[in-house]
């Protein structure tokens, strides 16, 4: 093998590798930003629940933890990433 020819491997080992790297930050930063929006989803429900403590309007059946969606509850209960919901806003 020449020399010429193992340099064009080394480079297309190093591209590669950077190409992996790439992927692996993108995917970094999805999964951060799936974890921020899980994060943000319950502290906006904790906020809810505590205004209704504080505004003392609380009627029987329309409480938060009763009306709560399906996937809040299920993320509430198993705080995981699957469990979060993916952001569908633009």
């Amino acid at each position: 093998m020449s020399i010429e020819s193992n340099e064009l491997l080394a480079l297309r080992d190093l591209r590669e590798i950077n190409l992996a790297i790439k992927d692996l930050e993108n995917q970094q930063s999805v999964v951060s930003k799936k974890f921020k929006l899980g994060i943000r989803l319950l502290q906006r429900e904790a906020s809810m629940t505590e205004g209704h403590l504080d505004d003392g309007c609380v009627m029987q059946g329309c409480e938060s933890w009763n009306v709560r969606h399906e996937k809040l509850k299920n993320l509430i209960d198993d705080p995981n990433l699957e469990n979060i919901p993916d952001d569908t806003t633009v």
